[in-house]
């Protein structure tokens, strides 16, 4: 939910549910013209009420004077409360402007719960969901202290799984270094207050290059956070390669890191191991480049270390031999010139 308040709290406006950028921009500049028109020097709350009443409605089309009468006359119900049949089936913006002007410049502690189980269509929660979903918040924390990647599973009923694919093959193989949560995708509203997680919509593509529909929440989600503890992406719940990207691009962010770390603390055994990692997928497009430039200067760095070592060994054994040479000749030609300087060279090289 976004809602759109005045200093003191009161809802000028609000957009519901998950909405793409160009749905809550016209919300937003709704709002603006509205606080616009309606407020100004002098008015009283009344008549700036009164003022937004009627643009709520222009926008619904319902007559001003007809619209009153029925509040007034106790047909509340029809005319701006959730009961009525409409409000089951129909959570449009109409709606919204309908819901809004039967209470205008109503604050917004008053309406919040309503708005939230009825617009968004999610249950009140109650003290023993808050303490289920506060225990799932500590886990994310937790995770961040220890550096663990979360999957964040937002299940729905009819839902589809995940297929038995390579794809799903391969997530099966990684899925050991994940932290596993699932809960029902009527929570997200509730845990969103709790960590940041990006709200999706048809508008959006996501990292792996999947395209989310925010508003089919029937499918469910499926939400890849980091080892920081922040979202790297979402996917639908029935997306395999999506889900498989989405994992190895949050394993990616942590290795990274890892041989970052390692190449500063010159642990270049431990970066070889994690550059090889790096390399052992495709890179996600955020991070190719720097993937690409950190792995090869890490393997380049190692091949060089190994070329030095086998010309250190191989010259080495030649001083043996050469050492083994001269002091053949100092023994066998003890009082000859070259014994002399054989026994020069050996002291100059020992």
């Amino acid at each position: 939910m976004t809602y759109f308040c005045t200093p003191e709290g009161q809802v000028v406006h609000f957009v519901a549910g998950a909405v793409n950028a160009p749905e809550l921009l016209h919300g937003m500049q709704w709002a603006v013209r509205a606080q616009q028109t309606a407020f100004g020097r002098g008015r009283t709350d009344k008549q700036t009420a009164r003022r937004l009443m009627r643009l709520h409605l222009q926008v619904t089309g319902d007559d001003l004077e007809t619209f009153i009468n029925n509040l007034t006359s106790g047909n509340r119900q029809r005319y701006g409360e959730p009961g009525h049949d409409r409000w089951l089936t129909n959570r449009s913006p109409v709606e919204v402007h309908r819901y809004l002007a039967a209470r205008p410049l109503v604050p917004l502690r008053e309406i919040e719960t309503e708005v939230f189980s009825t617009f968004a269509d999610y249950d009140v929660r109650d003290e023993e969901d808050d303490a289920r979903l506060d225990a799932v918040a500590a886990v994310f924390e937790r995770c961040r202290e220890a550096r663990r990647p979360v999957v964040l599973v937002m299940t729905a009923e009819g839902g589809a799984a995940l297929s038995d694919s390579a794809a799903q093959r391969q997530i099966d193989k990684i899925r050991a270094e994940f932290v596993t949560l699932v809960l029902s995708i009527d929570e997200l509203p509730a845990l969103s207050t709790r960590i940041e997680i990006r709200a999706t919509n048809g508008q959006e593509r996501t990292g792996s290059g999947t395209k989310v529909d925010g508003s089919r929440r029937s499918e469910g989600q499926l939400y890849v956070f980091g080892h920081t503890g922040d979202q790297v992406d979402v996917v639908s719940i029935s997306d395999a390669e999506g889900t498989l990207g989405a994992m190895r691009h949050a394993l990616q962010l942590r290795y990274l890191e890892d041989a970052q770390a390692a190449v500063a603390q010159n642990e270049w055994p431990a970066a070889v191991r994690i550059a090889k990692r790096l390399r052992a997928w495709p890179a996600h497009p955020s991070i190719d480049e720097q993937v690409s430039e950190l792995a090869t200067r890490i393997l380049d760095r190692s091949r060089a270390r190994r070329a030095l070592a086998v010309a250190e060994k191989r010259l080495e054994q030649s001083l043996e031999r050469g050492r083994a040479s001269l002091q053949k000749v100092a023994a066998d030609y003890p009082e000859t010139p070259e014994a002399r300087t054989a026994r020069i060279i050996l002291a100059a090289i020992e």
